[in-house]
């Protein structure tokens, strides 16, 4: 006895719990990669320094194949306190960071400044990943992966004398 039932499809869910991935879900965001160094808008870096560091910056992302639309805010950050962060005193004070009191002591303290857009530069390098830590993980994933290759060269060679 033989019963005619059609499969029923169910609407897919957002979380797809216990099936197969959706194919339009398997690589979304590979098109949003850019491969041209955009051009900032005028007026958003601050200085020459910052417009050097941007395109820098963006070269590297873009060989990594990681710079996306949406990393361009999290850039144009890192260069401007990059830029910050190598000011000399009458430059931070043309873009009022800093300013002298009646005593001539600046306020708030250059040092002071420097720390906070150093301190923003390191979390967005950390963000885009390219923090110092970052980078020696990844350098010492390759060297032990190099390393690893050239161990198992030497044990097969030795292997292969005996």
């Amino acid at each position: 006895m033989a019963t005619d039932k059609k499969r029923v499809r169910v609407k897919a869910t957002s979380t797809n719990q216990g099936g197969r991935p959706r194919k339009d879900l398997i690589d979304p965001f590979t098109n949003e990669l850019l491969v041209r160094v955009p051009t900032p808008k005028d007026g958003s870096l601050i200085n020459e320094n910052a417009k050097l560091y941007w395109s820098e910056t963006c070269k590297l992302l873009i060989a990594r194949k990681q710079l996306k639309q949406n990393h361009l805010p999290i850039v144009l950050s890192l260069c401007n306190a990059f830029a910050v962060t190598i000011m000399n005193d009458d430059d931070l004070i043309r873009h009022n960071f800093i300013k002298p009191n009646d005593l001539g002591v600046f306020v708030p303290a250059k040092h002071v400044v420097q720390k906070t857009y150093n301190d923003i530069m390191l979390r967005c390098m950390a963000i885009l990943r390219l923090d110092p830590k970052n980078e020696l993980y990844n350098s010492l994933a390759k060297e032990t992966a190099e390393n690893k290759t050239e161990y198992i060269k030497t044990v097969q060679q030795m292997y292969d004398e005996f």
